[in-house]
């Protein structure tokens, strides 16, 4: 099986069951539902669908809750028609009420002309159209046309180097947890973190108003990727959402922000994502582009965990071609194990970080079969993963959460098998799951790693086990 895992974004293109099979069937271990478009009950009903399809896989398939954020948008035009920019163009961004016009452009965020200053870089469509800041009061924001084109409205506002006093969890994110949390979804994407702060509010409402989810924080802020090491303490997981980090930092930084923010991610053994326009050109074509291809072998050798399709998915003509193209390049680059990085930290910090280390370097010999990993958390597996071990990881919990977590992980299967009433107990129940619903078969040699205390955080067992051993 692949090591590195397929998020596939459901849309128009990728909805109904059939396709959903598809999908599994070529790759795909989780599925991200996309809040910034569609309502709660649909969504809804896509998570039911997901888990009816899922039952009938013997292998976890996560859900992935990618809330709005705080995007800023521009307002509605008069007639709903776009406008012209012209080049050398002044125009007026302005919180007023107006009906939008080449010379005014209502804001939806009242408070931006009280943010930016003369001379900052304003963003529109996606980096598309550029203004730069002549003058502002509290309620207008004068501009001239850098480079122009064709508006529509409501389209995305960025600004480069401006801190935006908004929480990334917004009112509206709150309303959509309160209902999807209870509805079994196994991650939650927070858009636009710029601070640890910023996680630390949504996962205190969680606890408050409903489920504790695991929190990914996307970095698509030039103040997040300065505050990472603080944002990878607090945060379950990151995604590297290089769609709008492309607009707010120049796009020539995105290659090395990109493999810096793999490296620090294994640096805190937490999961990391690598997402957008990984195979775009799939979107309206049968085929990637080389670069594409390139690109996403790439990430994969410096250590993602996860590769993300977006609208190549979501919206495309091919959705399914480009998951089995993802699962291709996936696969390819795995055979290439020579161009693969060690993303683990080389300090050792406690004596689970020693034992990881030591399960690792053993492995090296093919006679092991796999390491078995027994986690109540998944914190284990997830550091062992880090590692990158040459044969397979299997996570052994009786939990159904810390079962699903583990479709975002690199390298790692899961099984969900019983707590045990004692080291040995665990052994033997684990044991018989393994031989009954994996490949490794009965007197095979693997490595466990496993606690005595059978309990989250306290691994300190290293042994080397043959299956079904009394």
């Amino acid at each position: 099986m692949k090591c590195t895992k397929i998020i596939a974004t459901l849309g128009p293109s990728l909805n109904s069951p059939s396709k959903l099979k598809k999908a599994l069937d070529n790759g795909v271990n989780v599925f991200r539902l996309n809040f910034s478009h569609g309502d709660i009950k649909s969504h809804s009903e896509q998570i039911s669908t997901i888990r009816s399809v899922a039952k009938t896989y013997k292998r976890p398939v996560g859900i992935l809750a990618d809330m709005p954020g705080p995007k800023i948008r521009i307002g509605n035009f008069a007639k709903n028609e776009p406008i012209y920019l012209a080049r050398g163009a002044t125009c007026i961004l302005t919180n007023r009420k107006v009906p939008g016009s080449i010379k005014e452009i209502p804001l939806e965020y009242e408070k931006l002309p009280s943010i930016v200053k003369k001379g900052d870089q304003i963003l529109l469509a996606d980096g598309m159209l550029e203004l730069k800041v002549l003058s502002q009061n509290k309620k207008d924001i004068k501009c001239k046309v850098i480079v122009g084109g064709e508006l529509r409205q409501r389209k995305g506002i960025n600004i480069p180097n401006r801190y935006i006093p908004i929480s990334p969890f917004t009112q509206k994110d709150r309303e959509i947890l309160k209902v999807v949390s209870q509805l079994d979804i196994d991650y939650v994407a927070l858009s636009f973190v710029q601070k640890e702060s910023d996680i630390s509010k949504a996962k205190n409402w969680m606890k408050k108003y409903g489920k504790v989810l695991p929190i990914i924080a996307k970095i698509e802020k030039p103040q997040a990727v300065e505050h990472i090491d603080s944002i990878l303490n607090v945060a379950d997981a990151i995604m590297i959402a290089r769609g709008d980090l492309g607009v707010e930092v120049p796009t020539s930084q995105v290659p090395s922000i990109q493999k810096f923010l793999i490296q620090r991610a294994a640096a805190f053994s937490k999961p990391v994502i690598t997402a957008t326009q990984m195979l775009e050109s799939m979107t309206f074509n049968p085929r990637p582009t080389r670069a594409e291809t390139t690109d996403v072998a790439n990430a994969i050798w410096d250590g993602t965990d996860a590769v993300m399709l977006s609208g190549e998915t979501a919206m495309g003509n091919y959705p399914l071609a480009a998951i089995k193209m993802m699962n291709s390049i996936i696969t390819n680059a795995e055979e290439n194990r020579e161009f693969l990085q060690d993303v683990l930290p080389k300090e050792s910090r406690t004596d689970a970080d020693n034992i990881i280390h030591a399960a690792s370097s053993i492995s090296q010999n093919t006679s092991y079969k796999a390491i078995i990993v027994y986690t109540e958390s998944g914190k284990t597996a997830i550091s062992l993963s880090k590692a990158r071990p040459k044969c397979p990881i299997w996570a052994l919990t009786p939990s159904l959460e810390t079962y699903r977590k583990m479709s975002l992980i690199w390298g790692v299967q899961s099984l969900i098998s019983p707590k045990g009433k004692n080291v040995d107990d665990l052994f033997k129940l684990g044991d018989q799951n393994l031989i009954r619903h994996t490949m490794l078969k009965k007197n095979d040699t693997v490595i466990v790693i496993a606690g005595t205390g059978l309990s989250s955080g306290a691994t300190n067992i290293l042994k080397i086990h043959q299956l079904g051993e009394t």
